[in-house]
């Protein structure tokens, strides 16, 4: 047997190996015994709810019963009725058409502020975490100083600063959550960059802008998204702490915070003033949390994060480590991919110095890695053309005969 076929078997062996345990790890899951709760329907359940508090803000001046800032001093502090369902405060306004136009204050300023810190967080914690070095390091002292100071002081301090309104206390509140996006940006970042895919993509000649966006960035997005919805949560919680102090929302507009503010002084004659906005931060919270948690599990199922490279499904083999003898001019790469198809049948496509070593005088320079990209079939997916990777790209004229 020659050494070319000993490998390629080797290889071939690896990977069976790997269909085997899969194959085991689904039995195993099948044979598990089902939840009681129906994951699918409660995370439904869970879309449905926060749909229905997006919707009760953008719709408000529709469904809303009454005017949220119109007074009447003949129903002041009147408990939950027909005409009144949630009851009315301290000046007679109606408590459910508060609700309803404050979740648009707090749901905004949870949305506008995580924005504002995804906006800011994630490109330095990608330049961090890719670039390394000096900058890396600088941006990590900045981050640890900023994250050792609690949440909600750091954002009453920097909300008093700029000044009172609800815009300022989104843009304290977005300033104050970006830490957690550049750390997490970055530790997924440091991760990803390492991986074969990346190594792939620098070996081509890939500048490092176009690998940061194009190869690591999508590849960090789901636990992202996951942050995403937890952040939203605590920034309602921020905003509500904001305008309890009177930082946030000013009267006589709505919000559920400055709705709190006002019901603590008559929390024993009017509880309700208390309850419900109270209530509906509760629901907010825990939908969003709850929908963290969702997202998470539904990317999970579909085998998110691990989707490399984006667009397609690959493995990179190191042809060089597993053929130390061949060098590189002699092009290793080339040498596993016609072995490893006429031995097995799986198609691949060299990436090194056959493909890029050539310059146009007739000179040649090894690579800096020398790639097998095998294209491996997965169930219910098109076969690719003979000669063709899965994304349609022409492979070099050994591996078509």
């Amino acid at each position: 047997m020659t050494y070319m076929a000993t490998v390629t078997r080797l290889t071939l062996a690896g990977a069976r190996k790997m269909v085997q345990v899969a194959v085991a790890e689904a039995e195993k899951a099948k044979s598990e015994p089902q939840m009681l709760v129906n994951r699918e329907e409660w995370n439904a359940k869970i879309k449905e709810l926060v749909k229905l508090g997006l919707g009760a803000g953008v719709l408000a001046p529709w469904i809303a019963p009454y005017d949220p800032t119109a007074t009447s001093f003949s129903q002041v502090r009147k408990p939950p009725s027909w005409l009144h369902w949630f009851g009315t405060d301290e000046v007679g306004r109606d408590v459910l058409a508060r609700i309803i136009y404050g979740a648009r204050a707090s749901l905004s300023a949870g949305l506008v502020s995580v924005s504002i810190a995804v906006g800011i967080g994630v490109p330095l914690g990608l330049l961090a975490g890719y670039a390394g070095g000096w900058i890396d390091s600088v941006l990590s002292r900045i981050v640890d100083a900023m994250l050792a100071i609690p949440f909600l002081i750091l954002a009453i301090t920097l909300s008093a600063f700029l000044g009172p309104s609800l815009t300022n206390a989104m843009i304290a509140i977005g300033i104050t959550a970006t830490p957690v996006f550049i750390r997490l940006t970055r530790g997924q970042t440091m991760g990803a960059k390492v991986e074969d895919y990346v190594e792939a993509a620098r070996a081509v000649g890939n500048p490092h802008w176009r690998i940061a966006l194009r190869h690591v960035l999508p590849n960090i997005v789901p636990p992202l998204l996951v942050q995403v919805s937890l952040a939203i949560a605590g920034a309602i919680i921020a905003e509500a702490a904001l305008s309890f102090l009177g930082l946030g929302q000013q009267p006589p507009a709505p919000s559920w915070g400055s709705m709190l503010n006002t019901a603590q002084r008559f929390i024993s004659q009017a509880p309700w003033m208390a309850f419900w906005p109270g209530f509906a931060i509760f629901c907010a919270v825990l939908s969003f949390n709850l929908l963290g948690d969702a997202v998470r599990d539904a990317l999970d199922a579909a085998g998110i994060p691990v989707v490399k490279p984006i667009g397609g499904h690959a493995v990179y083999l190191d042809a060089r480590a597993l053929l130390p003898r061949i060098p590189p001019l002699e092009y290793p790469g080339q040498a596993l991919a016609v072995a490893l198809y006429r031995e097995g049948g799986i198609r691949g496509c060299e990436i090194g110095t056959v493909m890029f070593g050539r310059h146009p005088d007739g000179s040649e320079t090894p690579a800096a890695m020398d790639l097998v990209r095998l294209a491996i079939p997965i169930p219910g997916a098109a076969r690719p053309v003979r000669g063709e990777s899965p994304e349609g790209e022409r492979c070099p004229a050994a591996i078509r005969q």
